[in-house]
């Protein structure tokens, strides 16, 4: 909350972005989100593939060991991949040659005297 105050005594509106809850960004947190999401989002396209082209379809290759072994594989990679964006976008993963922080120098606004 920005607690400063005017001249008159009066507080200022509070800051909305001040009031964003922190996220404890730790590998461990970020591969276990990375693996829960994985799998929902496997475990759900797995089974629409198996209940649209098995079930309503008819096609028996889907009930298969390939298309079982398809998805795990490509739940494994997507945990990793995923895994290492988040990684990546945290800035805990690299050496931060493409970022780059430009010195700025902003004048802020005064705050001016009403009268009442």
């Amino acid at each position: 909350m920005n607690d400063h105050r005017d001249n008159s005594g009066e507080r200022d509106e509070p800051d909305v972005l001040a009031h964003a809850r922190p996220f404890s960004g730790t590998p461990a947190r970020y591969r276990r989100i990375s693996i829960v999401v994985s799998i929902a989002i496997h475990g759900y396209l797995y089974l629409g593939m198996l209940f649209f082209h098995g079930y309503l379809g008819g096609a028996e290759w889907v009930f298969g060991w390939k298309p079982a072994v398809f998805a795990l594989v490509s739940c494994v990679v997507f945990a990793r991949q995923a895994f290492r964006w988040i990684m990546r976008l945290d800035a805990q993963y690299g050496s931060g040659a493409g970022w780059s922080l430009p010195t700025r120098s902003v004048k802020l606004p005064e705050p001016r005297q009403r009268d009442r």
